[in-house]
């Protein structure tokens, strides 16, 4: 299909594909219609000349499968590209929900092809809820290195808080997924900025580069949480919205804070040399920051509770 696919953009040209398995989809704009002689019908020109391309290359399809539409169903859900939404149908959120609270029972076995069931679902729901990710991470971890499909796996502490927050959030948040932008500038006047920056001592121990990854990620969470406006921390944690613990709890927290707030949020690296001011906050050398910006203002903060456990 990957082949068919480089045919279809680069030699055909039908531009703007998206696939999913066996299954393309595009757009096309109202009144570009053209005929297909086969099925004695008018598809938009588009799906036309890809229904032309699958006959050259011997690919089968059915007339039934061969939809458009203002609103269509795509791989389960509503796709609707005049409103830019894609919405899922609450049926079928519903019947999730009653299955991630079923399977997050403490000590409770299921077996690895079950739990990856699960994880299928879930992974298809992050189409439209694409924050939650992090609910996933106890069970990615529980679940790392096996191969015994008919094995039985016994469910955890976290996995019950994690599967237990997902569900929770499924069954609270809006079923429609609205696509505002796909643009965004970081210099744009009506965003709020937050730089920040976390330290230790150099060196190339592992224990310590976590830790420090974990101080980068709770720096930021703390001031999403002072100022409640926008939320950046460790680029690479936010991209993929992926965290092992305790790190996944941090994330969270934050995102926890995200949705409560509605607060659309970009992640960018910027460079220590850069990123003077926060990097001199981060090492505690308060002149050195007063020096390039005289108006700062520095205040203490305590890092959300939390995220950093009871004993700690």
């Amino acid at each position: 299909m990957c082949l068919v696919i480089w045919i279809t953009i680069f030699v055909k040209f039908i531009l703007d594909l998206k696939v999913y398995m066996d299954d393309a989809f595009s757009f096309n704009e109202e009144d570009d219609f053209t005929y297909y002689p086969p099925y004695d019908t008018y598809y938009p020109t588009k799906q036309t000349k890809l229904l032309l391309l699958w006959d050259e290359l011997g690919i089968p399809h059915d007339k039934a499968k061969q939809i458009w539409g203002c609103r269509i169903e795509i791989i389960g859900f509503i796709v609707d590209p005049n409103h830019m939404s894609v919405e899922f149908r609450q049926e079928k959120r519903d019947l999730l929900v009653h299955n991630l609270r079923e399977f997050t029972v403490h000590r409770q076995r299921w077996t690895l092809r079950e739990y990856l069931r699960i994880v299928g679902w879930c992974n298809w729901s992050f189409n439209v809820f694409p924050l939650l990710r992090p609910g996933l991470s106890a069970l990615y971890q529980k679940t790392r290195g096996k191969k015994k499909m008919f094995a039985p796996i016994q469910v955890n502490n976290l996995m019950v808080y994690e599967l237990s927050w997902l569900a929770s959030h499924l069954q609270s948040a809006p079923g429609i997924l609205l696509l505002d932008s796909l643009q965004w500038n970081p210099f744009n006047d009506d965003c709020f900025k937050i730089y920040a920056s976390g330290s230790l001592a150099s060196t190339s121990d592992s224990n310590v580069l976590s830790l420090k990854k974990l101080l980068e990620a709770l720096t930021i969470c703390s001031a999403i949480r002072a100022c409640v406006s926008l939320l950046t921390f460790a680029v690479d944690i936010v991209q993929s919205l992926k965290a092992d613990s305790p790190h996944n709890q941090i994330l969270i927290c934050s995102v926890d804070n995200i949705l409560a707030h509605n607060i659309d949020f970009r992640v960018l690296h910027v460079a220590g040399v850069d990123n003077d001011v926060a990097d001199a906050l981060s090492r505690l050398d308060n002149i050195r920051a007063e020096v390039l910006s005289p108006d700062i203002q520095i205040n203490s903060f305590t890092p959300p509770r939390e995220v950093l456990g009871h004993s700690r």
